[in-house]
């Protein structure tokens, strides 16, 4: 990787937390408008150095939750937590805007890089997300509507702005700051498991989790925040029966499902890299975490490795199809064991087929925070609405629309993995793309699973490498891609 961006990482790193942490501060005594703030000094800085951009946005992705929490004794309420929680959004929405800026009036750019397509497609998408976000906002109110319109898009922001700043920036600038920012996030990993106490008094993680949980869970001190995190192995009901428990940790971002996602994006990264110490350390850490989905989504992705590893018609069938039947095989122990992901999943659905049309973005799912009891819904066999699966949620918000936004991910999955194996500099990462789509099918059972640090997270990083390929299209595209340009790399 590039040694010339390891100064600026050395200068922006503790820059950016300080620039960040102050952001939060004068949030808690002046209100949103320190958000405006913060998108004047970013979008003329985003524009004039790239590199800068990529830094703060990997940083904000994944330490913006630790900053919030040492100063979250500020705030008054669950509210304020999660208005300045939309920290990052205003971040990626920066990116995006200059990214749409910068390329829309770039024809030639535009070109090599394949933009103009996947904009149109993502650009129709948007539109079906703000309808319903009108919808969601009439019937949902404003708050729920506007934090599901959050996760909904982020994750075609972040292929917007995957190709962006793989078009700005050199691909050993891009690896280095990726490398050093998952670095980081591993180690906080190995801090938080072996001196927890210390850092979680550091960083007032009581203060934090008590406004997080506000209203469901009783949380007035340290020990309180001790005792709610632990969990048996692998949330195994068998192992919780006998008393078998052990501490989850919850990672840089406060929340341990989505940590575990970057955990295990880290795990392969580092293991292509042959950084095999930091691989092991990842390995640790998501086994802490203690999240079933992330880790079947490594060895689904690893498989699919080793299926596709040549251009047989039969390779990527397979593959799905070992898709398929690891989700068949979770709903069956699932609703055996009355699995909430399972009973969410199921709420979803049949509200979707009460109502196919959806009933808008906010309504239902774990963010809206809906109140229902988990125990009728167990014994009922189904939520009360679309619930602890991305799929649920989405059946259950958007419904028929849902399968839009299912083929986009599944299509673009593929067309990636196409795109870097045909591209020696980067066809080692052509696991990546085949991680995004285990993760598309573990959607069924975790509602994190299409959000910034996942399935957003995985489309960004292929996106920037494509784009770092100047692109030439065929003279006539292939009868079987109608959604994406048909593209070899140029010398």
């Amino acid at each position: 990787m590039s040694r010339n961006l390891r100064p600026t990482l050395l200068i922006f790193f503790p820059i950016f937390f300080i620039v960040i942490e102050l952001v939060v501060y004068f949030y808690a005594t002046l209100g949103p408008i320190s958000f405006a703030a913060l998108l004047l000094v970013c979008i003329p800085l985003f524009v004039v150095n790239p590199a800068i951009n990529l830094i703060v946005l990997m940083l904000a992705l994944t330490f913006q939750s630790v900053l919030i929490s040492i100063v979250s004794p500020f705030f008054e309420g669950r509210a304020d937590l999660s208005l300045v929680q939309g920290l990052h959004f205003s971040i990626i929405l920066a990116t995006a805007l200059v990214g749409v800026l910068t390329i829309g009036f770039n024809r030639k750019l535009r070109r090599d890089i394949g933009w103009d397509r996947l904009f149109f497609i993502l650009w129709l998408i948007m539109l079906v997300n703000l309808f319903y976000l009108a919808y969601g906002v009439a019937k949902n109110g404003s708050v729920s509507a506007v934090i599901y319109f959050r996760n909904t898009t982020s994750v075609l922001l972040m292929v917007i702005i995957g190709w962006y700043l793989g078009a700005k920036l050199s691909r050993d600038n891009f690896l280095t700051v990726i490398s050093a920012v998952l670095t980081a996030a591993v180690i906080y990993g190995l801090f938080e498991f072996f001196m927890t106490r210390s850092l979680y008094s550091l960083i007032n993680a009581d203060s934090f989790f008590r406004l997080k949980y506000e209203g469901r869970y009783d949380i007035s001190g340290l020990e309180d925040v001790l005792e709610f995190a632990k969990r048996p192995f692998l949330n195994l009901a068998v192992l919780e029966e006998i008393g078998l428990t052990t501490f989850r940790l919850s990672g840089p971002n406060m929340h341990a499902i989505s940590y575990a996602y970057i955990c295990s994006f880290a795990l392969v990264f580092f293991a292509i890299n042959k950084a095999y110490v930091r691989m092991a350390l990842s390995f640790f850490i998501l086994l802490a975490i203690q999240a079933k989905g992330p880790l079947f989504v490594i060895v689904l992705a690893f498989i699919g490795l080793v299926l596709t590893r040549k251009k047989t018609s039969f390779g990527w069938p397979v593959y799905f199809g070992l898709n398929v039947v690891y989700s068949v095989a979770a709903f069956i122990i699932g609703t055996a064991t009355r699995d909430f992901h399972v009973i969410g999943l199921m709420g979803g659905v049949l509200g979707f087929l009460r109502n196919p049309f959806g009933y808008g973005l906010g309504a239902g799912g774990n963010l809206a925070r809906e109140e229902f009891s988990w125990s009728d819904a167990q014994n009922a066999g189904a939520a009360a609405f679309g619930v602890e699966s991305a799929v649920g949620v989405l059946l259950y918000q958007v419904g028929i629309a849902t399968f839009i936004f299912l083929f986009f991910y599944f299509r673009l999955s593929i067309w990636s993995e196409n795109r870097m194996r045909s591209i020696p500099e980067i066809s080692a990462y052509r696991i990546m793309p085949l991680m995004g789509i285990a993760i598309v099918f573990n959607g069924l059972f975790q509602e994190e699973a299409y959000n910034f640090f996942s399935l957003g997270f995985v489309f960004f990083f292929c996106m920037a490498l494509i784009a770092n390929f100047p692109i030439v299209r065929s003279v006539k595209a292939s009868s079987h891609d109608t959604n994406f340009p048909e593209v070899t790399a140029q010398a």
